[in-house]
């Protein structure tokens, strides 16, 4: 399903250009390359605290997968949120309701 933006939202949200295009790639890119490292912490230390905590292997992978699975619903909500307008529109703000 793809959303088609209207006229009056486009004149409300103009397209990023320049400086401001620059800086949301450069804030995605950061964290999305936070989120690989993230996975790749957990991925290199979990056999470590498993070990320490008398655990085998198939419940450490149980914990990278659980916390895998936890990170990527958080990005599916954030995704879902973003989607929203953050502000109120000008039309709606002004509505004294």
């Amino acid at each position: 399903m793809a959303i088609v933006p209207t006229a009056e939202a486009a004149r409300e949200y103009p397209p990023l250009r320049g400086g401001k295009l620059l800086f949301l790639t450069a804030v995605i890119a950061t964290a999305a390359f936070m989120e690989i490292l993230d996975m790749t912490i957990v991925n290199v230390s979990v056999p470590t605290i498993a070990g320490s905590l008398g655990a085998s292997n198939s419940e450490g992978t149980w914990v990278v997968s659980s916390y895998m699975l936890t990170a990527a619903g958080e990005a599916a909500v954030r995704r879902a949120c973003l989607r929203r307008p953050l502000i109120a529109s000008r039309s709606h703000a002004a509505d004294p309701r």
